[in-house]
């Protein structure tokens, strides 16, 4: 509900954006990193294998569920930001079609939504800030409306959140339940008869 919020009243902002940022260079060529790197998807793939092979190969099993929920995201997210794309069928600012949501943007959003779940404020915050750069870059290239980039980054959270959480929980019942080998002594008390039973897990 707040991102179509924000979306809706992004949009009477969106003539006046595309004024202040399409073609004025307001952040100069670091409207690059956005364009050709960051929103492409790729660093946040790289990053979510990178996470998933650390997990597994050092036995930490919370990086391994980061790393499957930021692909997982990233997956689910370009899904349906195409689909919403052909819905739409907004034109850009340039004229050209695919407009509503950006892709860009919403790549590097479900990046810091997922981080931001797993590990805190102080991981995500950096990505959403690099988010907001790839926004702008796509406004100063006239790409996007404002209302574009602010459609992308609610799709985007909302998808990173809804992965990082499941696998949060999945984390949580699997460290409650018992994951090593354990071995357990229990009297069996009954009419006329005394005992003992030995449990073994592994």
């Amino acid at each position: 509900a707040l991102g179509l919020a924000s979306l809706l009243g992004s949009r009477i902002l969106d003539e006046e954006t595309r004024d202040h940022f399409a073609h004025q260079g307001r952040i100069g060529e670091w409207s690059r990193l956005g364009n050709e790197f960051l929103g492409t998807g790729i660093p946040g793939a790289i990053l979510g294998g990178a996470f998933w092979i650390y997990g597994d190969t050092k036995g930490k099993p919370l990086a391994t569920h980061a790393g499957q929920a930021q692909l997982e995201s990233l997956l689910a997210t370009t899904v349906l930001v195409s689909a919403m794309k052909q819905v739409t069928a907004r034109q850009r600012p340039n004229g050209d079609p695919g407009a509503l949501p950006s892709a860009h943007v919403a790549h590097v959003f479900a990046t810091g939504a997922v981080l931001n779940e797993f590990y805190g404020w102080k991981a995500g915050a950096p990505v959403y800030a690099l988010g907001v750069l790839t926004a702008v870059g796509r406004m100063q290239d006239d790409r996007h409306w404002l209302s574009d980039t602010v459609g992308g980054a609610a799709v985007a959270i909302f998808i990173g959140r809804a992965f990082a959480r499941s696998h949060l929980k999945q984390h949580e019942t699997a460290q409650s339940e018992p994951t090593e080998s354990s071995v357990r002594v229990q009297p069996l008390l009954g009419p006329g008869s005394l005992g003992v039973a030995l449990h073994w897990e592994f």
